[in-house]
């Protein structure tokens, strides 16, 4: 599937000895949210940088008119709010729980000391921030010419989690609306789509569950 645009908080610590990371873990507070609980919003000076420790969540833009944009869902390990903390300005999306999550909080203020007192983690903040730059790039460019039905397959694959016990590829959780939302199409076209990749053998829908198969399975394997 390419290059990941994600940030991740394993990346950001790579290279770090056993020392520098408990130095950085003592400086974490964990935090619980319950579903559809607003992590931060749009416009809100940036205080935290926070990580994904448990569960997912949505980041969403609203346009003038109130309707949601949504930019992705993210789950474990994902960074939340680095650009708008480290560039002291005000968060310029939306972040909400869609499950029950944990997630880690680090005061913008303990982030700049950690970047000031261990240089390898500020390497990786800057290697992680010029790699989401070159892959925005790309991607924009990419899906300006992309047709939606591929769009919406792509965000399948990335949703899609392995289930230990089904031993299968699944998206669960994500409504209809929110797929809408992510590829900028309307929820009858998604519907009318799904049904599509269930005809041609790529997804098999149970309640609330969308499951890989075919081409999509294989690639995700």
């Amino acid at each position: 599937m390419g290059e990941s645009t994600n940030i991740r908080w394993d990346k950001l610590l790579h290279g770090l000895s056993t020392l520098e990371q408990q130095h950085i873990a003592a400086k974490l507070e964990r935090k619980t949210l319950a579903k559809n609980e607003v992590i931060f919003y749009e416009g809100e000076q940036a205080s935290d940088v926070f990580i994904v420790f448990k569960g997912r969540i949505r980041l969403y833009q609203l346009s003038s008119e109130g309707k949601e944009y949504s930019s992705g869902i993210w789950s474990e390990g994902y960074v939340l709010g680095l650009i708008s903390a480290l560039t002291s300005s005000r968060y310029f999306i939306n972040a909400v729980a869609v499950d029950d999550i944990e997630v880690w909080r680090l005061n913008h203020v303990d982030f700049f000391r950690i970047m000031r007192e261990v240089p390898q983690f500020s390497l990786n903040v800057s290697r992680a921030l010029a790699m989401l730059a070159k892959s925005s790039i790309r991607r924009t460019a990419f899906l300006a010419l992309e047709p939606v039905q591929s769009k919406l397959k792509q965000v399948l694959f990335k949703l899609a989690v392995h289930n230990p016990k089904t031993k299968r590829y699944e998206v669960s959780g994500i409504t209809q609306e929110e797929l809408a939302t992510i590829v900028g199409a309307s929820r009858a076209w998604v519907n009318r789509t799904l049904a599509l990749f269930e005809e041609q053998g790529l997804i098999h829908r149970e309640k609330r569950i969308i499951v890989l198969l075919g081409q999509l399975h294989q690639n995700k394997s």
